[in-house]
């Protein structure tokens, strides 16, 4: 929400504000699934396939930055296509993670 704050004190109504606070949300969504999975790494050493899929989408996860600015720089698409395919990893990102967290709590 800081971006909204500093951009609707300007003078000027900018998308690329907005744009910046949703790109901050989808950044905590993926931080969050991220700390998550590491949890699942490490109170799942017994079980090795919930271990090798919670580091697939770790490896997902960080070269998320790499696509992302692939995609900005090589693709030259706008700015709200490319928060949507931020928005739709994202929740692809979090629903397997919470699939996986359901599943180590149900294992231990």
């Amino acid at each position: 929400l800081l971006p909204l704050w500093f951009g609707g004190r300007s003078y000027e109504f900018s998308w690329d504000v907005i744009v910046l606070a949703l790109r901050s949300n989808v950044e905590l969504v993926l931080l969050m699934s991220t700390v998550y999975l590491i949890y699942v790494i490490l109170q799942s050493k017994r079980y090795a396939s919930t271990s090798l899929c919670s580091i697939a989408v770790l490896v997902l996860i960080t070269y998320y930055p790499i696509i992302v600015s692939y995609l900005t720089i090589v693709g030259s698409l706008s700015q709200l296509f490319i928060l949507s395919v931020e928005f739709m990893f994202a929740t692809c990102v979090a629903v397997g993670t919470y699939s996986l967290y359901s599943r180590s709590l149900i294992k231990t």
